[in-house]
């Protein structure tokens, strides 16, 4: 059986168990600190075959063929199932080619469309807090102004709506009495309880 420090003379390169540095030698990124999970050349320039079997035999460092010099392997990657390994590659060949079909103009990138209009935090929440964010406003003819005026005031629900007071409503700036009649007015609701489109 081939001991550790004996393999050491077999590979080109070893990985650190463990942090360590050395003024007698010089680590992939120039300085004396070579991290845990780095990969290091044995090249008898920068890492000697002699150090580097000390190390293995001290389990400062193991025998890594096939490692890139300067590259961190981590426990995990070292330990990795190749399927999960194939997995991550695929993951990563479907991220370069859309950034390659980005670049050269074939997909257009993805952006994050701002939200749909402000919402005062400070707003009553209403009797139901917990459904979906849907803009009930929606569901009215009303000019954008009054809309956002309304929302403003706090009337974003419907049933918030329903129990004001005509007088309270027509105080909300850009209420007049058409857009009242709208709010007096429901908009209908699909079996689902989801507004409908006015073009339904």
């Amino acid at each position: 059986m081939i001991r550790e420090e004996e393999r050491a003379a077999e590979v080109a390169t070893i990985r650190m168990l463990v942090d360590t540095c050395s003024t007698e030698h010089q680590a992939p990124d120039g300085t004396i600190k070579f991290r845990r999970g780095l990969v290091v050349d044995v090249d008898g320039r920068r890492l000697d075959a002699r150090t580097a079997r000390r190390w293995i035999k001290n389990r400062i460092a193991e025998p890594f063929a096939g490692g890139l010099h300067g590259e961190t392997v981590t426990d995990q990657e070292r330990t990795a199932d190749p399927v999960d390994l194939d997995a991550q590659i695929a993951h990563l060949e479907r991220l370069r080619d859309r950034a390659r079909r980005v670049q050269q103009g074939l997909e257009p990138p993805v952006t994050r469309a701002p939200p749909s209009g402000w919402i005062d935090p400070s707003r009553p929440i209403g009797s139901h807090p917990y459904r979906d964010d849907e803009d009930e406003l929606a569901g009215y003819a009303l000019p954008d102004d009054a809309a956002e005026h309304l929302r403003a005031a706090g009337f974003v629900r419907v049933e918030q709506i329903e129990e004001a007071s005509d007088e309270d409503l027509l105080e909300v700036p850009g209420v007049d009495p058409a857009a009242l009649a709208a709010l007096r007015s429901r908009r209908p609701r699909d079996e689902r309880g989801r507004y409908l489109r006015r073009d339904d």
